[in-house]
């Protein structure tokens, strides 16, 4: 099984916890970011990074932020410094 779907069925996990209590998991609000060298971010396709949730699909983003903090790919806390 890809990488990709191992994700998504985590996320699927996360979502039946989400509903046990009473909670909601919003694709409209939610960011997918991966981690990896350049090289082997290169190797997956759009799909293979692309995930789904629920019915819609989350494309990845090239930096998040959490708590305060701008988290980038590549870990080089470039955005969070500037």
């Amino acid at each position: 099984m890809p990488h990709h779907e191992h994700t998504e069925n985590c996320v699927t996990c996360v979502c039946a916890w989400c509903m046990a209590k009473q909670c909601q998991l919003s694709a409209d609000k939610t960011e997918v970011l991966w981690f990896g060298s350049a090289i082997n971010m290169q190797k997956l396709s759009a799909d293979e990074l692309n995930i789904k949730i629920g019915q819609s699909y989350v494309k990845p983003v090239n930096t998040v932020q959490n708590l305060g903090v701008m988290t980038d790919a590549e870990l080089s806390m470039c955005h969070h410094v500037s």
